[in-house]
């Protein structure tokens, strides 16, 4: 039994001087000029810390590791140029990626952004052009039914709108009146004065007529030569009359020379008609009535407005 503790003990003893040995070794090394801690102490046992040598001056990473169960130390010093090289490396080439990368996005960006603006211009330019299509077919549209020397509409818009606007009093079963109006020696008043005149007398008839009718719905129209035409939606005979003789008195008032006219001056004769919603009067008829009541007037003297019987 004393052996037994007797050997133990020189066990317990040896392993503690083994200690003692290697913390003397681990010191030693630490403390090696060439491996002096720039900032700190380095040593002890598995310990890892940056030092600069203070021979060559280069700065490693110093590792100590004891290897248990041996009486053995692991110690590396790898410098800070070994170990990050590889990270500068693939520091550099990650960068590169990305640059790369950004100069693509870029590149594929700025040319996006110009293929927008193109298409912006593209579909502003189409927009101008419908909107100058637009445009040019409401001018066409103006100037196929408008008369040129008046500004009135033509008699193709007469036709267009007489018949249209039948049509609703028919569905409504309300009225409509025409006036049929010829200005009265127009032939004498070209040949005195000559047709630049008469051109500027059948305008100014007209501005006479277009001031006496006041209603949207109503429609005056240069019918053909010095003859106009009146389309007055919702009015009957009476109304159509008053109307009638306003633009009569308008254009007498205005006092026109016309040496071979009645009374020295410019004027006019009216025939007035009405159409009722329940008759199978067509838009011909309508006009045709109105023009046999323009004949009456004429052969009574002219200068007046007749209301069709």
């Amino acid at each position: 039994m004393q052996l037994d503790q007797l050997a133990a003990l020189g066990t317990e003893q040896a392993r503690q001087a083994r200690q003692t040995r290697q913390a003397r070794l681990v010191e030693s090394l630490a403390f090696e000029p060439l491996h002096q801690a720039e900032q700190q102490r380095v040593g002890l046992l598995d310990r890892t810390a940056t030092v600069k040598s203070a021979i060559d001056g280069v700065e490693r990473v110093v590792g100590f590791r004891r290897v248990e169960g041996y009486p053995l130390i692991v110690f590396t010093a790898l410098s800070k140029a070994e170990i990050l090289s590889g990270w500068r490396t693939e520091s550099i080439l990650s960068a590169t990626i990305v640059l790369v990368l950004l100069g693509f996005l870029g590149v594929l960006g700025g040319r996006l952004i110009s293929l927008i603006k193109q298409q912006n211009r593209v579909q502003n330019d189409l927009l101008d052009a419908q909107n100058t299509l637009i445009e040019v077919n409401r001018s066409l549209n103006l100037l196929a039914l408008e008369d040129a020397l008046t500004g009135l509409s033509n008699r193709r818009q007469f036709d267009l709108y007489i018949h249209s606007e039948m049509g609703r009093a028919r569905r409504t079963q309300s009225g409509l009146a025409l006036l049929i109006i010829d200005v009265d020696h127009f032939k004498l008043f070209n040949d005195r004065y000559g047709h630049v005149a008469g051109d500027e007398c059948l305008r100014k008839i007209s501005a006479f007529i277009t001031q006496n009718i006041l209603r949207p719905a109503d429609l005056a129209a240069r019918y053909g030569g010095e003859e106009f035409a009146v389309i007055l939606p919702g009015t009957d005979y009476a109304g159509a009359f008053l109307v009638a003789e306003k633009i009569r008195r308008a254009v007498m008032q205005a006092a026109i020379e016309h040496k071979d006219g009645v009374e020295g001056r410019v004027t006019i004769s009216l025939g007035v008609a009405a159409y009722d919603p329940a008759s199978q009067v067509q838009p011909e008829d309508l006009v045709g009535i109105a023009d046999k009541a323009l004949y009456v007037a004429k052969a009574g003297g002219r200068n007046m407005s007749v209301i069709a019987n």
